[in-house]
């Protein structure tokens, strides 16, 4: 890094005379120590003695040893990718280090960005509260160094970037600025880098040292509102930090509450990470008021092995309990990874101790908008007589956009909040504020059965554009998209888009609010609604507040108008449904409504679309399918017979018959395309709950296991992948992926838990267990891909590979692959964009070597396996077709 004479005097006389007295780092021509407070010096010049109101500058090791060390000077770079969530990104800067030739930047040096433009590195300095801003700071990158006299660990606490790569190593980052806990980093002796991708302006950065080597932290707390006469044990979390070495195993939290303990065993916790543990809490009387619960970590002795009779870190954890009937905050276990979520709850004020049935309330779904907590959103609401309001987080106030995980978690919180307040399950409605409106939408048309009516206030209908093929990652010199990038933006276009989607609101109610004023999301998208519901839809509502903006109080979302167009509203009987027109883009997003379910795809991931009448007096489903496969009818409501016929496509008439008490039956096309009534087809081939797509793998409690049987590069940089993902999903997901190596790893215990592997076949020492008799297999040097009896290689190891498959033994459970052919095409896989919501990933992907600067045009093949798991079977598109 060179640093300018000129550049300096200007800075010097530009600031105050109180900055001036602070922490700088300049130089004489040669490289500074950046986050050095060095004094000021200039060219040719001696330094100027300390004020005399401070003692003198302490030599560089008292300086790096300080207990803080603020990053304030940095080389900058404006953004050199391309904005949007893109299945595949280009990035010089990520496709040098991937390759091994990143070096150092010095100030002038150039790079040409993704769209041909020329930058350049320039210096750059925190404000005087720490912070960065600029073009670079708003999807740039910012480099700087911090010398250490000896190894270190330090916590780097740094807020507002996408990532960071710390000597080499990537770490996940604070995109949206919620701050601490700190992830720990080892510095080494001598120089140590720090090169963030920054997200937003206002980023900053430090380096703190951690007051003990294992700490329970409660910056981040999950945890419940005991309810004052219910004594359960609730579900809590606390992240544990793990700044050492050394992999914690056989640990415990205990929990007391008064006299009362309760004990959870931790999961190993690998070094120099955090884990956010569920651990429960014991089951006590409480009454109102704060409680105070201490959590403390126990872990065995180094010594003996036995477990420390003293606890290794300890923390407070200060509850407050309420009554059941105020408002109040509830966990649950995540199915997705075994995390602690939680959901506010408004309880409706009927006494519902008496009632049953149609006489029980309703309960009312309610998404926030992008960066609200749940439980301020929840307070926005009026405790109604005829409906709980249930508020679910999206697993952070940010998380998933209501997207893939935050979907997910809007689902469970409704199921648990079943199970713990009474209601009318046919009196469940959704809405949301803004981008929360994006999310009752698409929650509403995957699962148009499991609710009445569905509300937007100023509310976001298309999360984004359309894509094209730079969004999709091909380059723009790319006329048209190849196959490969032609299935990429399938992906895209189904998971995006919700047009074509809006027929599945048919048999619900539909109130459209938005403010006329709103110059955060426009009325455009809302009247755009309005008019294609008007040519189809008898049941919606559109009303345009005058003057109102994007937020005008709680009215805004509490609604009356909308409140009594809800009450008015359930969910019809099964028999009572007439019609269902129904859309999906993928069974695995979504695949039932009412009484029929899409089961399979003739084209993968083109939209399926099935319009079928039923009377059920008669007995009969008539009517049409596009893209459909298979499909699957709930006969249960059929009560009076076991009979029943199908007349599908103006194909023949199929009368089924049935024994016992079936409750769902069969039909599929044959190979000529006639619809046959089939058997339940068994749960080795693909279905909705296991129907493949890469990112569907970071859930049912899934564990990452990291390869430790391939070379020293291979082995550090699957460690450091697996644990970049787990802190990624944290950070943005409020998650708990267990980490694990693959001689710790056993295939035998929980057979039904998802597992993703890092490395391949030789480098991954769980491989042979779990993905033996895949038909793609990564070795050294190459990937096969077996299609029937033949072999189809792709050769070089800078290859990168994701894929899912079944898991072995497991009617449940997926396998998938983050990894190479060898370390070069390992790294490639650093930042792939898997976390953002909206980027779908197909079953596989083939990347080659230059995929990171010239996107989808050196994607090998993408694509999905068949119905049957196969290659042959499947949808497989290859960039070079004559290999």
């Amino acid at each position: 890094m060179r640093i300018f004479a000129g550049f300096i005097l200007c800075w010097v006389v530009a600031c105050s005379a109180a900055w001036c007295q602070q922490d700088t780092a300049q130089t004489d021509n040669a490289k500074p120590l950046p986050n050095e407070p060095l004094q000021t010096v200039t060219e040719g010049s001696t330094p100027a003695p300390a004020p005399s109101t401070e003692s003198a500058a302490p030599s560089p090791a008292e300086l790096d040893l300080r207990q803080e060390i603020p990053l304030r000077e940095y080389l900058v770079i404006p953004r050199v990718d391309l904005p949007g969530r893109r299945v595949l990104h280009q990035d010089p800067i990520e496709a040098a280090i991937a390759d091994g030739t990143w070096q150092a930047p010095e100030a002038g040096d150039v790079v040409t960005t993704t769209a041909g433009k020329e930058v350049a590195w320039e210096l750059a300095i925190a404000d005087p509260r720490n912070r960065l801003s600029g073009p670079a700071a708003s999807g740039g990158y910012a480099y700087t160094t911090v010398d250490s006299p000896v190894d270190r660990v330090m916590l780097l606490q740094a807020t507002r970037h996408v990532a960071v790569c710390v000597n080499g190593q990537w770490l996940a980052g604070d995109p949206y600025g919620m701050g601490p806990p700190y992830l720990p980093v080892q510095l080494v002796a001598g120089e140590n880098t720090f090169l963030f991708h920054v997200a937003l302006p206002g980023f900053s950065a430090k380096l703190v040292a951690p007051s003990a080597e294992v700490q329970l932290l409660t910056d981040d707390v999950t945890a419940p509102t005991p309810l004052v006469g219910e004594a359960a044990k609730l579900w809590a979390a606390m992240p544990l930090q793990n700044a050492t070495p050394d992999r914690l195993v056989g640990g415990e939290l205990r929990v007391t509450i008064g006299q009362t303990t309760q004990t959870t065993r931790l999961p190993a916790i690998e070094p120099m990470t955090i884990y956010k543990p569920a651990f429960r809490l014991p089951a006590v009387e409480v009454s109102e008021g704060p409680i105070v619960a201490v959590v403390a970590a126990y872990f065995p002795r180094r010594d003996t092995g036995a477990l420390s009779p003293d606890p290794t870190a300890v923390a407070d954890l200060t509850l407050t309990a309420a009554k059941p009937t105020e408002p109040h905050v509830r966990t649950f276990r995540s199915k997705i990874d075994g995390s602690v979520q939680a959901y506010s709850v408004v309880p409706a004020t009927r006494d519902t101790a008496d009632q049953s049935g149609e006489h029980r309330p309703a309960i009312i779904l309610a998404l926030h908008d992008l960066g609200r907590d749940h439980q301020a959103f929840a307070n926005y609401f009026r405790p109604k007589l005829w409906a709980h309001i249930v508020a679910p987080q999206n697993r952070r106030p940010f998380g998933f956009v209501w997207e893939d995980w935050g979907a997910t978690d809007a689902t469970e919180a409704l199921a648990n909040a079943r199970k713990h307040l009474a209601h009318n399950p046919r009196r469940t409605c959704v809405l949301g504020h803004g981008f929360g409106g994006y999310g009752a939408l698409r929650l509403a048309m995957q699962q148009p059965n499991q609710f009445a009516a569905v509300g937007t206030s100023g509310g976001k209908f298309e999360f984004i554009a359309a894509p094209t093929s730079s969004t999709a990652g091909a380059t723009t010199s790319s006329p048209a998209p190849t196959p490969v990038l032609a299935t990429t933006l399938q992906l895209g276009n189904a998971s995006q888009s919700t047009t074509g989607l809006l027929r599945n609101l048919s048999n619900m109610g539909i109130y459209l609010l938005h403010g006329a004023d709103n110059q955060r999301l426009p009325p455009a998208e809302s009247r755009f609604l309005r008019r294609q519901l008007g040519e189809f839809h008898p049941d919606f509502v559109y009303y345009e507040r005058p003057g109102a903006g994007h937020w005008w109080g709680p009215e805004g979302v509490d609604w009356p108008r909308m409140m009594d167009f809800f009450e008015a509203r359930q969910i019809p009987e099964p028999g009572d449904v007439k019609q269902v027109d129904f859309t999906v883009a993928h069974p695995s997003l979504a695949s039932t409504c009412h009484w029929v379910s899409v089961q399979r795809q003739e084209q993968t991931f083109v939209p399926s679309r099935v319009v079928i009448q039923h009377d059920a007096r008669q007995r009969t489903f008539r009517g049409r399918t596009e893209n459909v496969a298979m499909l699957s009818f709930d006969v249960s409501h059929l009560t009076t017979g076991n009979n029943a016929t199908f007349i599908l496509d103006d194909s023949r008439t199929l009368r089924a018959r049935w024994s016992g008490r079936a409750t769902r039956l069969w039909l599929a096309k044959n190979e000529e395309g006639v619809w046959k009534i089939v058997r339940q087809p068994p749960p080795t081939e693909k279905y909705p709950a296991r129907g493949g797509l890469f990112k569907s793998a970071f859930a049912g409690d899934a564990v990452l296991v990291y390869g430790t049987q391939g070379s020293e590069e291979e082995n550090r940089w699957a460690e450091s992948k697996a644990r970049f993902d787990a802190q990624a999903f944290w950070r943005r997901g409020n998650g708990s992926l267990e980490v694990v190596s693959d001689v710790d790893f056993d295939a035998s215990t929980q057979p039904n838990r998802n597992v993703v592997l890092y490395g391949n076949a030789q480098s991954n020492a769980a491989w042979p267990a779990l993905l033996s008799t895949s038909p793609v297999q990564v070795r050294d040097g190459r990937v096969d891909v077996s299609v029937q009896a033949n072999v189809r290689p792709e050769m070089g190891d800078d290859l990168a590979v994701l894929m899912i498959r079944p898991r072995p033994g497991s009617s449940t459970a997926s396998v998938a692959v983050v990894g190479g052919a060898g370390v070069a095409g390992m790294r490639r896989t650093n930042r792939l964009r898997y976390f953002v919501p909206g980027v779908v990933y197909p079953d596989l992907m083939i990347l080659g070597p230059q995929v990171l600067t010239r996107g989808a045009d050196d994607a090998r093949a993408a694509g999905y396996f068949g119905p049957d798991w196969s290659v042959g079977e499947g949808q497989i598109e290859w960039r070079d077709l004559a290999l």
